[in-house]
């Protein structure tokens, strides 16, 4: 069932929603919390599909909690259902794509922008997915693709391999292994090709330079994925 939740540190805020989307129970699991720090801690246990929040709370604040969804949670929609907030970071959360709603809200405007936003995800979704499984086979292949990226960070000297964490450097070793394994049962180049045969290179520099552009992107998750 999908999951709401409705973040606010006004009691009687939530309460309000709690009467006012009764009739929808049955269709979407409702929770209800006080603060910004108290819906992470839920977060953590149950996911929530959307959240929708308010911006001035008396401690983390609205903007720092959906920063906090849009890099941990990027999967978790987020919406702002607030009376007042400072008019920059409302401009800046429109500019990325958040759904601004004003207090007060009624029912029928709140329940058609969390289902809108809903069916735009399952969208992005499955617009999305058809890309993933063609660039990675599984976890496997990405775990590969990321030690494949550590590499070439090492040998660029983006990163000093002496600095990674004993896991990353033990399943580079592993890596490294089997890579070599694998060249070594490779067929060994023909010497004196003949006139006008061209040997193709199988990555060329253009690629190489490519990959480690993109690398710089990947650090942070290599690092969540093999830290101690």
């Amino acid at each position: 069932m999908t999951h709401v939740m409705f973040v606010d540190d006004e009691f009687e805020v939530l309460e309000g929603l709690r009467r006012n989307l009764r009739a929808y129970r049955n269709e979407w699991k409702l929770s209800f919390v006080t603060s910004a720090e108290h819906a992470l801690q839920k977060l953590q246990a149950e996911p929530a599909d959307v959240v929708v929040t308010d911006m001035r709370m008396t401690a983390m604040q609205g903007d720092e909690l959906i920063d906090t969804l849009l890099g941990s949670y990027p999967e978790t929609v987020p919406i702002v259902l607030s009376g007042y907030a400072d008019p920059e970071i409302m401009a800046k959360l429109d500019a990325i794509g958040i759904r601004l709603l004003a207090k007060p809200c009624n029912t029928e405007t709140l329940v058609e922008t969390i289902r809108d936003s809903l069916e735009r995800m399952a969208e992005y979704a499955a617009a999305a997915a058809p890309a993933r499984a063609a660039v990675f086979d599984g976890a496997a292949d990405l775990e590969d693709y990321l030690l494949f990226l550590t590499e070439a960070l090492i040998i660029g000297g983006q990163i000093e391999e002496p600095t990674l964490p004993a896991k990353i450097k033990s399943r580079l070793a592993e890596y490294r292994a089997a890579t070599n394994a694998e060249a070594a049962a490779r067929p060994k180049p023909q010497v004196g090709l003949p006139a006008g045969r061209m040997v193709e290179i199988p990555v060329r520099i253009d690629d190489v330079e490519a990959s480690r552009m993109a690398a710089s992107g990947w650090v942070d998750m290599i690092h969540d994925k093999y830290a101690v």
